[in-house]
């Protein structure tokens, strides 16, 4: 995979970002790959987080989502019981085995703002 995205790691094979201008700007920031942009993500609902989670070809190694609370912790927590905060602007790296079964994930890191 190529060079960096979110904090030096390998560059995502695919990004899909919520149509929010907020959201726009927080991937222009801390991002290098292209992303695509999903209005239901903008939507908030763990439903639709988990139906983009679950169309994500098998090629794809790195998925990253950015999008909005609450539907993002409820996804995390969904994902890995072990996410119990998720403040906005948290990010978490969670390992599936398989895209298809996206509730069977194990949190890797988790950051959390400060202040």
């Amino acid at each position: 995979m190529g060079g960096g995205a979110l904090g030096g790691g390998p560059a995502p094979d695919r990004v899909v970002i919520s149509p929010s201008r907020r959201t726009r700007q927080t991937w222009e920031h801390a991002g290098t790959a292209p992303a695509d942009e999903d209005g239901r993500i903008y939507d908030n609902t763990v439903r639709d987080l988990l139906d983009i989670v679950r169309e994500t070809p098998d090629d794809v190694q790195t998925l990253v989502l950015v999008g909005h609370n609450p539907s993002m912790g409820e996804l995390a927590a969904l994902i890995d019981p072990d996410v119990r905060e998720f403040p906005t602007s948290a990010t978490a790296i969670i390992e599936l085995d398989d895209w298809a079964d996206a509730r069977s994930g194990r949190l890797v890191a988790r950051t959390v703002p400060r202040g």
